[in-house]
């Protein structure tokens, strides 16, 4: 947060590009509830059969549950889940089995 508090008093970075050193891997998968078979039109109804994953490196941003109705309304994007690792083939294995 102190980062961002300086970026917008001063607009510079703490660090140069130099500096900066990336560590481990993300993988973002968008759960929409669109009907690919239709044109990826919305798809409506009631959420069921829902498990959110969970555990080391899981991360699920979004306000979907089991019995929630998805209507025409707002963006199909009702999820995104997010895994990390200390590597990709680690996010991958990760996000394979959030997936599951």
């Amino acid at each position: 947060m102190r980062a961002q508090l300086q970026v917008a008093e001063s607009g510079t970075l703490p660090l140069t590009q130099e500096e900066w050193q990336p560590r481990g891997h993300a993988i973002e998968v968008r759960i929409n509830a669109e009907d690919a078979a239709n044109n990826f039109m919305p798809s409506l109804g009631t959420v069921s059969g829902l498990r959110m994953p969970f555990g080391p490196g899981a991360r699920v941003d979004g306000a979907v549950y089991h019995g929630m109705e998805i209507t025409p309304y707002y963006d199909a994007m009702i999820a995104k889940l997010i895994a990390s690792g200390a590597d990709r083939e680690q996010a991958r294995r990760r996000m394979m089995r959030m997936l599951q």
